[in-house]
């Protein structure tokens, strides 16, 4: 895929999650610190945003990143479940955090 059929779809995804939300253009420059001609010519796809900017993005829409990034279409189901889990792994205490690294890595051992 080139850098422009990438932008565009980028850009597509961008639209999408800010018209699931009902914002405009400008509340979405607001929210993100980004200026409202920029954002629109990354949902044209004229330009390919950094990781910065889609963290900006994503942050002010209240979605994860990949969700920006999903040029497949296909990584929804799997990823908010990763999503989820790392958020709540992500919340406890660290000990805690320890104890479910060691589950997983049980896990892991017992499929191998």
């Amino acid at each position: 895929m080139d850098r422009l059929a990438l932008s565009r779809l980028i850009g597509a995804n961008i639209r999408k999650h800010r018209v699931q939300r009902d914002l405009s253009q400008e509340h979405l420059a607001l929210e993100s610190g980004i200026h409202p001609a920029y954002i629109s010519k990354l949902e044209r796809g004229e330009k390919c945003p950094t990781i910065d900017t889609l963290y900006r993005l994503a942050k002010s829409l209240g979605i994860p990143v990949y969700k920006l990034i999903d040029i497949d279409g296909d990584m929804d189901s799997i990823s908010d479940t990763a999503y989820k889990i790392q958020k709540s792994i992500s919340d406890l205490p660290p000990e805690k955090q320890n104890r479910v690294a060691d589950l997983i890595d049980e896990i892991v051992n017992l499929i191998k």
